[in-house]
């Protein structure tokens, strides 16, 4: 729950760091283009994890392996 919490209190700090980066590394003419990509990154990464999940566990007994980060 705090890692939760800690999560979500930074959430809005890492939402907005593409414009920054995107206005300091690129032109006017790749800004829109860079933007758009690194904003969309946070939701690519999290559909990615969660397609990815029933592999990891097609039954349920492989849940606990499939949350543990040793994956062992």
């Amino acid at each position: 729950m705090l890692g939760q919490i800690i999560s979500g209190a930074g959430q809005p700090f890492f939402l907005n760091v593409p414009t920054h980066y995107s206005d300091k590394w690129f032109t006017a003419q790749s800004r829109v283009s860079a933007t758009a990509l690194m904003s969309l990154a946070n939701a690519i990464g999290a559909a990615v994890g969660q397609l990815v999940n029933p592999f990891l566990a097609p039954d349920s007994s492989d849940i606990p392996s499939m949350v543990r980060s040793s994956g062992k």
